[in-house]
């Protein structure tokens, strides 16, 4: 008799959408990872007390990009059998994309020192997302060190190329310039294995623009955000609007950089919108649009940037600035002369204060 395929268990359908997305056939994949979900509620109903079964519909959840259901499956897991290496790695997995990356951390060296049962994963993928909550925490070598451990374990994982590009890209910020290479070949190598890594992609324009080959870096950028879109639109994947800014106002740097000010223009005030508590975002806004000719747009952006960081002098520069070029030229001199009282010796404020107080006592002649 043919199986009615309305009983057949949930990891069937799991491994019938990890089939299908790996053929790019995404609504197919979505259709069975959901009926993968609803099997494990019903078998969940029969047998609460199963850290397996709640550790199998985290991964589910997480492949339908419901990152905080998942996580809560995992801590139900990890409640049941508190040494689980496999729901340990994925709950640090869900963690990082939670940017949570101190529980992250904690979970990925659980996992670790956990029961070794690993499934489909393996030690590497913890190794791995262990440099990732290193990243955020900003413990780069401590990163680095830890994505080479998963490198030794498995070479050619695009994600782990990644997380170790970024860890030698910052090393090499702050002066092992010898790293930048190293991160460019890491970053290249991630993006070959999966050309369709949003993130590579970003990390490998960062590196370039880092190197003032910014032509190139225009273009990875672009790639990053039209496969990033992409994947949104898959219906697989969590919306990230902070990873999305940050790609937008990388993106608008360099495009200023290459003088197309009104394409620089429009990234950066979408990436102020998606994610209103950076200050970067709102200060490079600002930037790009005072040189674009929009003063009053500036003063918005710098304003913003002002409330997040206070008494910035390269900030309280940019709104006299701006307010110069709208006329207002008194407010414009005491904004001056207050970011001057801060740090005296601020070039870019002496220089556009004496312009104005110049051109001032011209007219008065």
């Amino acid at each position: 008799a043919e199986t009615d395929k309305t009983q057949l268990p949930a990891m069937f359908w799991y491994k019938q959408g990890l089939i299908s997305k790996q053929n790019n056939r995404f609504p197919d994949a979505k259709a069975a990872f959901e009926k993968s979900v609803i099997r494990y509620e019903g078998a969940l109903a029969n047998n609460p007390n199963d850290p397996l079964l709640w550790t199998h519909q985290g991964m589910v959840l997480e492949q339908l990009g419901q990152d905080a259901r998942a996580l809560t499956s995992y801590e139900r897991a990890i409640q049941l059998r508190g040494n689980s290496t496999i729901a340990l790695v994925n709950q640090c997995t869900v963690l990082n994309h939670l940017r949570q990356f101190q529980s992250a951390l904690t979970a990925c060296e659980n996992a670790l020192k956990g029961d070794g049962l690993w499934e489909e994963s393996n030690s590497a993928y913890a190794w791995s997302q262990r440099s990732s909550a290193l990243l955020g925490l900003q413990r780069y070598e401590d990163a680095v060190a830890s994505a080479e451990r998963a490198i030794a374990l498995y070479p050619n994982d695009a994600e782990t190329l990644n997380y170790y590009a970024i860890g030698l890209w910052h090393l090499s910020s702050k002066g092992a310039q010898s790293k930048l290479q190293q991160a460019q070949v890491a970053a290249e190598k991630a993006v070959g294995q999966n050309p369709r890594y949003p993130q590579a992609l970003f990390t490998l324009a960062r590196i370039l623009s880092a190197q003032k080959n910014r032509e190139q870096a225009a273009s990875l950028y672009q790639r990053a955000l039209v496969t990033y879109d992409a994947m949104l639109r898959t219906g697989l994947k969590a919306n990230d609007p902070l990873f999305r800014a940050d790609l937008l106002t990388n993106q608008a740097v360099t495009l200023w950089y290459l003088d197309r000010k009104a394409d620089a223009l429009s990234k950066a005030k979408e990436a102020a919108e998606l994610n209103p508590r950076s200050f970067e975002t709102h200060f490079n806004h600002g930037i790009i649009a005072l040189d674009a000719g929009e003063a009053f747009e500036a003063l918005v952006a710098f304003q913003q940037a002002n409330q997040i960081q206070p008494n910035n002098v390269s900030v309280m520069t940019g709104q006299g600035k701006a307010l110069s070029q709208l006329g207002r030229t008194q407010a414009a001199i005491a904004t001056l002369k207050a970011a001057l009282a801060l740090n005296p010796s601020y070039e870019p404020a002496r220089s556009t204060l004496h312009k104005l107080i110049s051109s001032q006592t011209n007219q008065l002649r």
